[in-house]
């Protein structure tokens, strides 16, 4: 034990003062900080409180012009109690078309101009017209809603019928009262989402970065005094321990920055992200339960990794098996969630260890009922299987950093275990 901290003390160390690892952690907050708190920021640059001086009770939801535009308007087809409705004194009156050009042109306060030809057409002038995917103008539909609502309003009117009851008629909404009665698998989708794809990052960036550290050490031949002189298990626990704390320690730090931004700004964004900051603690519990098992699990594999190859350079190459299965391991748990997160694929992946973690995360978060006994099981297969991995990755760490020259294979590395073992 004594060695193990000695190890975990010096690893932790080395990560809390590599530079990467404190502008990374910087960068990532600061990112997240400034987009979380932009929409705060634009409302103190615009002085938009979020309140409108129109009447919104009486606008037409769903189709309020957003912009200033110019209207050419000579024969007075619109009134202006229907512009209101459209919106609040987005439009500026000009005289001639002409003019409304100039302007346009000459000046970056205007979007477009609208010339109205008839109580049902009209010209839509732009300096530039962007790219639609949807393939038309948001813009121009909401000024044809606008027409359209006018024109129908005369209509009904000399039909001597309330066209404002018409409407109100038409757009009766319907109450609905939904009632579940387990656990509604939308409410955390899109937070079991992130957690997994955060998840995904994190294996894949450190453990790279821990097969990388173990392979560069074997350039150091003070690393062979150290390995016949100490417990492997405790260089190779220790070093991948580590890593798991640090890792943790910059995702807290992250994600604490994010979740205070995101409550200061709260009003700014009207609840919308509350899908992703506002996770249950259940599922926050089992997240950090199978996501650390997970992390080890494939940490003592890229380690084991990083003491078969001769150089760090070959990292990569020999990671490749193991990332493909990873991979894999995550586009089964991602689509077993968008099918449906009780099938027979995610069932199946919550016992298998290299995607157990994932998998078992997202039954439980989804509420596709699953059993506290079929929670039990998994974990115990994959707390068993972290624990086997972490011994093999020790022993191969330890034969690995003493064998030089060509290239290792994991056979040769197994074979000299069992003589090992059985002389043991």
């Amino acid at each position: 034990m004594k060695q193990f901290l000695v190890v975990l003390r010096y690893e932790l160390k080395g990560h809390f003062q590599n530079k990467v690892y404190r502008l990374s952690t910087i960068f990532v907050t600061l990112l997240l900080v400034i987009g979380l708190s932009f929409p705060t920021i634009k409302n103190l640059i615009s002085g938009d409180d979020n309140e409108s001086s129109t009447n919104t009770d009486t606008q037409v939801e769903g189709y309020l012009l957003d912009g200033h535009y110019l209207l050419v308007d000579e024969k007075g087809y619109l009134s202006q109690d229907v512009i209101n409705l459209f919106c609040d004194n987005c439009m500026k009156d000009v005289s001639t078309q002409k003019e409304a050009e100039d302007l346009l042109t000459n000046s970056s306060d205007y979007d477009a101009v609208f010339v109205v030809t008839s109580d049902l057409s009209y010209k839509y002038i732009v300096n530039n017209q962007s790219f639609s995917i949807m393939g038309y103008d948001n813009t121009t539909y909401q000024f044809e809603s606008l027409l359209r609502y006018q024109y129908q309003t005369i209509e009904f009117e000399a039909l001597d019928i309330n066209f404002t009851k018409v409407m109100e008629v038409m757009n009766t909404s319907i109450q609905k009262e939904e009632i579940v009665l387990g656990k509604d698998s939308t409410d955390n989708y899109m937070a079991t989402y992130v957690l997994i794809f955060v998840l995904y990052m994190m294996v894949l960036l450190y453990g790279q970065n821990i097969a990388v550290a173990v392979a560069s050490e074997k350039s150091n031949r003070a690393v062979e005094i150290l390995v016949t002189s100490s417990s492997s298990n405790a260089l190779i626990f220790g070093k991948v321990i580590a890593g798991a704390i640090a890792s943790i320690i910059q995702f807290g730090v992250i994600v604490i920055a994010a979740v205070a931004t995101y409550h200061y700004n709260y009003d700014a964004w009207n609840g919308a992200l509350d899908v992703i900051f506002k996770i249950p603690v259940d599922v926050l519990i089992t997240f950090g339960i199978f996501g650390v098992l997970g992390y080890l699990l494939y940490a003592f594999i890229y380690g084991a990794i990083g003491a078969i190859v001769q150089k760090s350079e070959e990292v990569n190459s020999s990671a490749i098996p193991i990332t493909i299965i990873y991979v894999i391991a995550f586009m089964v748990t991602y689509f077993g969630m968008m099918i449906d997160a009780n099938g027979i694929l995610l069932k199946i992946a919550s016992y298998i260890p290299l995607s157990s973690f994932m998998a078992m995360f997202t039954r439980v978060s989804m509420g596709s009922g699953v059993s506290m006994v079929e929670i039990m099981v998994s974990l115990v297969i994959l707390i068993g299987t972290t624990g086997l991995i972490g011994l093999l990755a020790a022993k191969i760490y330890r034969m690995g950093t003493l064998m030089y020259g060509n290239k290792i294979k994991i056979s040769t590395i197994l074979k000299q275990i069992g003589k090992e073992n059985k002389k043991a």
